[in-house]
């Protein structure tokens, strides 16, 4: 799914209660961490 249908998703469901949660992932190296986090933030 691209950052589109993410858009859309949420858009769809903006009136639905948040849900907190963690995920935790491990890369090989920092430089790679941060560049999927930076894309899953923005």
């Amino acid at each position: 799914m691209g950052l589109q249908g993410k858009a859309r998703d949420q858009e769809e469901r903006g009136n639905m209660s948040r849900i907190k949660g963690s995920i935790e992932l491990e890369f090989p190296n920092e430089e790679i961490a941060k560049i999927v986090y930076e894309s899953v933030l923005f």
